[in-house]
């Protein structure tokens, strides 16, 4: 698992893609409007339909949220809300504010359920292995240097305490595998404060439709067929309500001795994950437990990975390679989802 400052996903590690011109159901209504911008290191949309309110008003107050989310949650900034935190006084109850500790919660919601599958700490590893915000030459770390990182990381010595947040070891903590799918649903909040009800977000590929689109059905969104020279729609999902994020393993890796070492750092091992996992997409209600789950999905494997998205009731898809092919493993709740669909 890689959770860099650009959320564990920046423009090279994306696996979603939000193809809008291609994928979304055609329509040319003067009552659609699109906005955006830049934002984590990587691009932002939203597609309203019949808005009540200004778009420039719009506009303002979208840039106006993902400011302060990044002023919360970014490791880039040194003054921002996370980065005081990681700098305070280990042992020491720090005040943090409630985007911080709701990432915090869903962080270690999963974490726990998968066993430290998922981990806003790895950031050591993340780094050792060249991925991080500290680029090094790419080489294999020995095991010392593994197990050194490995020391210096563990959810479950991030601790909550009424509103504060206490560091029981020099962590570094870092919640960009969370902070790109909370910021969608915060764009999706501000929107419906406004009286938009027929939307569509997306930050970087993480995407959350709402109402129908211009053509008078659901959103309908693109699974990206996971090859590396390519941007190729594997699957087409609806949205209805819901949030789409995909966390996968090959754009971002290197080889050496022909080896291939992912970004996709397993906190329980120190290494790169070593299994035929392709991608992962998660749809939720929340796209930030759809990010978070994404992630911890693609960690543990189809195997661990399904024995959990059953438990959980998760509606996953995994794209697997299979002897030069893909092919896909869907969890119940997702084929019922998908059912559910086809039926109306």
């Amino acid at each position: 698992m890689t959770m860099t400052g650009s959320k564990r996903f920046n423009a090279a590690t994306l696996i979603l893609l939000a193809l809008l011109a291609s994928i979304v159901l055609p329509g040319c209504s003067p009552r659609v409007a699109e906005l955006g911008g830049q934002t984590m290191g990587t691009t932002w949309s939203v597609k309203v339909v019949d808005s009540p309110a200004s778009l420039a008003d719009l506009q303002r107050e979208l840039e106006a949220a993902l400011v302060e989310v990044n002023a919360r949650m970014s490791t880039y900034d040194p003054d921002s809300e996370l980065m005081q935190f990681n700098n305070a006084a280990v042992g020491e109850p720090f005040p943090v504010s409630e985007t911080i500790l709701a990432v915090v919660r869903i962080s270690d919601g999963v974490s726990i359920s998968t066993a430290g599958a998922f981990d806003v700490t790895v950031g050591p590893l993340v780094n050792l292995w060249g991925f991080g915000p500290r680029k090094r030459p790419e080489r294999v770390p020995s095991q010392v240097e593994i197990e050194n990182a490995l020391g210096r990381i563990g959810y479950s010595h991030l601790q909550i305490v009424g509103k504060m947040l206490v560091r029981h070891a020099p962590l570094f903590v870092d919640l960009s595998a969370v902070a790109k799918g909370y910021a969608v649903d915060v764009l999706a909040d501000v929107l419906r404060d406004n009286g938009v009800e027929r939307f569509l977000v997306e930050i970087g590929g993480e995407l959350r439709g709402q109402g129908l689109a211009e053509a008078g059905r659901p959103w309908r969104v693109a699974i990206e067929a996971p090859i590396v020279h390519a941007r190729e729609v594997y699957r087409v999902v609806e949205l209805r309500g819901m949030g789409l994020a995909t966390s996968g393993d090959y754009r971002n890796y290197f080889e050496v001795d022909g080896q291939r070492f992912s970004h996709m750092i397993d906190p329980r091992t120190g290494r790169p994950i070593k299994h035929n996992v392709a991608s992962v997409s998660v749809l939720h209600s929340s796209v930030a437990h759809a990010d978070a789950w994404a992630t911890a999905l693609n960690v543990l494997g189809v195997d661990a990975g399904m024995a959990v998205a059953e438990r959980e009731g998760l509606l996953a898809l995994f794209i697997l390679r299979d002897d030069g092919a893909f092919v896909t493993r869907a969890s119940p709740a997702f084929d019922a989802y998908v059912r559910n669909i086809q039926t109306r």
